[in-house]
């Protein structure tokens, strides 16, 4: 490690040369005035600087601190030495930079432990940013990771659906990077939809991962079994499945609340599994909520469940959602009984959008999400 010596007293200068080349310091570089010194700052890296307080033109003091002043040298290690009549000096020193001193008359002893300290130091100053790099490439590199995942989370999620049966509309913000919630639906045949909202137990990449891997089974799932039941007999023995061949087996389980709509019969059957109640709106009956079902998914290996059914006529709309959505409306003192007076005073011939409609009453602040938000609508027409 190459060390700096600054002392405008040749014989000083000499004495510390020897005394650390034969302590076996062989990276040596003697400056006779601190402006020389500053140059070698400028042009050379230097890993350990011992500069005497007292010297003409350029003291030590104001040396040290213009030393300070290059971004290389902040943490350098700077020993300033100084006679036993110049400690008044010392506490300029530290605050110009310094980080320890050796009284004259030098002790080699002393000498020689204060540059060991002094290096030492500068090894694990050297190891500790080195690691921080490390750290900063990776986190830069997780944080491309989670953009990727991210953009594949939102891409996977069911584009809206519009035909003269049946419409669909969804707002979805992550509290996190990645979600646990999620939404999709599909046609199961030409007068058939089955729409799924869930919301997985934690946040983040766990969460997220764990919808995903729900979310590859869905499509394939609800167009083959279709019926609510089935669907979510099928979901709870996948949860068992998937995490049960573990060493150390960890509780996941996820709510969700799942639809088969029928157009042409005006049927509605469904299963909710622990998951906050839809409501089903009409234009002449107050907000029906949607109850029916089970425990969430992955609780209990054998899930026994009920299904819902509701017949409609005329203009309806459906409303599914995670429980963050209650969370975010912040201003309102029963989030739940909030909601349920907004289903009632919506105007549902309107044609307006219910998502705008909320919000319009209750605008979120997405820099302070407690938790996922998801927000289903579906608009039936006859």
């Amino acid at each position: 490690m190459k060390i700096l010596l600054v002392d405008d007293e040749p014989g000083i200068l000499a004495l510390l040369e020897r005394v650390l080349r034969h302590a076996g310091y062989h990276d040596l570089i003697t400056a006779e005035s601190a402006s020389t010194a500053l140059t070698y700052i400028h042009n050379t890296s230097i890993d350990s600087i011992l500069i005497d307080i007292m010297m003409p033109n350029i003291d030590g003091i104001t040396a040290c601190r213009r030393i300070r002043e290059h971004p290389a040298y902040i943490d350098t290690p700077i020993i300033m030495l100084t006679a036993f009549d110049n400690r008044t000096h010392l506490s300029r020193a530290f605050e110009a930079g310094a980080t320890d001193y050796i009284t004259k008359p030098i002790s080699i002893e002393e000498l020689l432990a204060r540059v060991r300290n002094a290096l030492r130091f500068k090894l694990m100053l050297d190891a500790s940013k080195e690691r921080e790099q490390t750290m900063q490439v990776l986190f830069k590199k997780i944080m491309h990771e989670i953009e990727l995942a991210k953009n594949i989370q939102r891409g996977v999620l069911s584009a809206p659906l519009s035909n003269p049966h049946i419409e669909t509309d969804a707002f979805y913000e992550p509290s996190q990077q990645l979600a646990g919630d999620l939404y999709s639906w599909f046609p199961i045949d030409q007068h058939r939809y089955g729409v799924i909202v869930l919301d997985v137990m934690g946040h983040g990449v766990a969460a997220s991962l764990i919808s995903m891997s729900v979310r590859s089974l869905l499509r394939g799932m609800i167009t083959r079994l279709g019926d609510p039941i089935a669907v979510m007999t099928e979901l709870n023995r996948h949860m068992h499945t998937l995490f049960s061949r573990s060493a150390h087996p960890i509780p996941h389980y996820f709510t969700a609340i799942y639809l088969m709509i029928d157009t042409q019969t005006q049927v509605i059957e469904y299963v909710n599994a622990g998951h906050p109640a839809g409501f089903l709106l009409t234009s002449t009956q107050r907000p029906q909520l949607l109850t029916e079902g089970c425990l969430p998914i992955g609780l209990v290996t054998n899930l026994p469940m009920r299904k819902g059914c509701i017949p409609y006529d005329g203009e309806t709309l459906l409303v599914l959602y995670t429980d963050g959505l209650l969370a975010a409306m912040e201003d309102s003192e029963n989030d739940i009984s909030s909601l349920h007076s907004l289903c009632a005073s919506f105007p549902l011939l309107s044609g307006r959008s219910f998502i705008d409609y909320i919000f319009s009453r209750y605008p979120l602040n997405l820099r302070h999400l407690e938790d996922d938000i998801c927000l289903v609508t579906i608009r039936l027409k006859i």
